[in-house]
């Protein structure tokens, strides 16, 4: 869980401060976005934004809570509050935003699947050929 300092700054200046952040991150590209956010964010901010947003396509597609909380390694309790949030329109933008190119959301779907599978490879022909080239 992160932490965040009782002492918040005024409103107004966290305002300031996070449209700073918006001009910044929309100036990055594909290529060095990674890089960005792994310099701003700790390895636990990393994770639970990945979980949100995976959790947050995985609910546009209809897929049940516990399943999600499953997959994801999430408490359920956590995938409802998305879930809440997600019903009242609050990710709309983030759908939107993955739904709008084809390939982006294949991607995205190849990376939820290859999470459900824990890291294994698919199923079928040659799914552990890559065994067989470590021992070569």
């Amino acid at each position: 869980m992160t932490h965040i300092s009782k002492n918040k700054p005024d409103s107004e200046l966290l305002q300031l401060i996070f449209n700073e952040l918006s001009t910044h991150i929309a100036k990055v590209d594909k290529r060095t976005a990674p890089r960005f956010l792994h310099e701003l964010l700790t390895e636990t901010e990393q994770i639970m934004i990945a979980k949100r947003m995976t959790a947050i396509v995985m609910l546009s597609q209809n897929i049940g809570v516990y399943k999600i909380a499953t997959r994801l390694q999430m408490s359920t309790s956590t995938v409802r509050l998305i879930t809440f949030a997600y019903e009242n329109g609050k990710y709309d933008n983030i759908v939107n935003s993955i739904n709008k190119s084809k390939k982006d959301k294949e991607h995205f779907w190849e990376l939820i699947e290859l999470i459900s599978r824990g890291g294994l490879p698919s199923r079928g022909k040659d799914r552990w050929k890559f065994l067989n080239a470590l021992t070569e």
